[in-house]
């Protein structure tokens, strides 16, 4: 395995994670994508995405991860590079879309197909990079036009209210491919602290000098990402996001450098040797191969949305949001009493706006929080 750039991220095209059973990124055997309008018209038609060759096709490497495709960005990750939402595959007036994609991870498995929606921007507004957990024409349909919200702000304002719950949350609420490094504890379990939803290649550090030399296989580990490949929530993995190793019945024992050996099945002991390739972050399954962003997160970040609107040159946000702890009114001297936020928990007021100023929102950001830390690094 060689720890190389991180893959790139795109969510301003249409990229699809492809993951089997247990968890794993792959390569599939064919990844079709469609793309529609808000009404259900064509506007891209159904056309394969260059995956490259599936395992077991051509050469002793193929045999194990196929051959790349042009649309590869990372092993099981792809965009269509055919397909442009600002160019001339996609000429159609801004507005949202419905990427539809089509697996088969065998020639012989049966098809499966997801939605995802998307949307086109009035002037071709680029990705930062970053995830967005929400569409401007979710706004819309919510009564934000343009006189009160133009398209540029609203763009704007959802990157950073999108920023300021991960703040709150200390999660990502989208599935992210990238290369991490994390400690070997000497136990059986590796532990993260970010939502596992996939895993693909995973080497730990055997000779000083030759980083991520031992890579580990599927068929020595389990990945617990049992939400999105069983739709199992109790446990909820989430929450305790880990790789196991684990002893199969035609147990050989892979040849490593220096004195290490697999006898004992743990992950040696050491800092950042553990080198992991995944897509990571807090989904929903919704049936698609990586999750969805949780529509309760999404809609606290429209209440959010909804408190940064004043700007800062009117000095209206010295007030914003705090009418929910108003305790007292005198309407003749205009005299207000207003109570302290709270941090101490009851039912039904867990945390009463000690995060944004607003109960509604926290009861829901809180239900989105990251465990305390395991160990990870």
């Amino acid at each position: 395995m060689t720890v190389g750039p991180q893959p790139l991220y795109r969510p301003d095209l249409p990229c699809a994670i492809v993951v089997d059973q247990l968890g794993y990124l792959t390569r599939p055997y064919s990844l079709e994508v469609q793309v529609l309008d808000s009404a259900g018209a064509t506007v891209y038609a159904r056309t394969p995405v260059d995956v490259g060759t599936p395992p077991g096709n051509a050469g002793d490497d193929a045999v194990v991860n196929g051959t790349p495709g042009a649309d590869q960005l990372a092993i099981g990750y792809y965009k269509p590079h055919t397909y442009d939402p600002d160019g001339v595959t996609d000429a159609t007036a801004a507005g949202r879309r419905t990427v539809r994609y089509f697996l088969r991870l065998t020639s012989s498995s049966s098809e499966v197909v997801w939605d995802v929606l998307t949307e086109k921007l009035a002037g071709g507004a680029k990705s930062d990079g970053r995830p967005r957990y929400l569409l401007v024409a979710d706004l819309r349909d919510e009564g934000f036009t343009t006189s009160v919200l133009p398209e540029a702000r609203a763009i704007a304002l959802i990157k950073r209210v999108s920023r300021l719950v991960e703040m709150y949350t200390g999660n990502v609420f989208a599935a992210v491919v990238k290369a991490i490094s994390v400690n070997g504890k000497g136990g059986s379990i590796l532990q993260f602290d970010e939502p596992i939803c996939a895993v693909g290649a995973v080497a730990v550090d055997v000779n000083p000098f030759t980083p991520a030399d031992l890579p580990f296989g599927p068929d020595l580990m389990r990945v617990y990402s049992r939400h999105l490949t069983q739709r199992l929530l109790q446990p909820d993995d989430r929450q305790n996001p880990k790789i196991e190793l684990y002893y199969p019945q035609d147990f050989r024992i892979p040849s490593g450098l220096a004195s290490y050996t697999l006898e004992q099945l743990v992950w040696p002991r050491g800092q950042q040797n553990c080198h992991v390739v995944g897509a990571f972050g807090y989904t929903e399954p919704d049936g698609s191969p990586a999750g969805c962003t949780p529509q309760l997160l999404a809609y606290a970040c429209m209440l959010l949305l909804q408190k940064e609107l004043p700007t800062v040159a009117s000095g209206d946000l010295s007030e914003e949001g705090t009418d929910w702890r108003t305790t007292s009114q005198r309407t003749r001297d205009q005299a207000i009493g207003r109570a302290a936020p709270r941090t101490n928990a009851r039912p039904g007021d867990p945390i009463l706006g000690a995060i944004t100023g607003d109960p509604k929102i926290d009861t829901i950001l809180v239900s989105f929080m990251r465990p305390p830390s395991l160990g990870a690094a």
